[in-house]
């Protein structure tokens, strides 16, 4: 499925203003893929990580805003929940897409 470029936008802000400025990651090692998911609601889009699966949607943006928790999650590496809990923050100031973020091994 073709990325729009609303999609695409929403990927490379989060990738330069919160991935790359976590320490833990190196920027060699970023591989960003997004692509609208099939039958979701509009504004949902998912990428890769680091080896991690992510999907953002509109569902509970603001509850993970608030308690900066990840809805649905099962992180294990401590670094990763935190850029994850950085990544819903600053997707829900911006506006983007979504905060909630669902992850799983990929």
């Amino acid at each position: 499925m073709q990325v729009t470029s609303t999609t695409q936008d929403v990927v490379d802000t989060l990738v330069d203003s919160v991935l790359l400025s976590s320490p833990g990651f190196k920027i060699a090692a970023i591989k960003a893929e997004a692509r609208e998911i099939r039958g979701a609601p509009q504004g949902v889009v998912q990428f890769t990580f680091g080896g991690i699966e992510w999907k953002l949607g509109a569902d509970a943006a603001h509850a993970a805003a608030q308690d900066l928790s990840i809805a649905g999650a099962v992180i294990e590496q401590p670094e990763v929940a935190q850029v994850g809990r950085r990544l819903a923050i600053a997707a829900f100031r911006a506006k983007a897409a979504a905060a909630c973020l669902i992850v799983r091994a990929a």
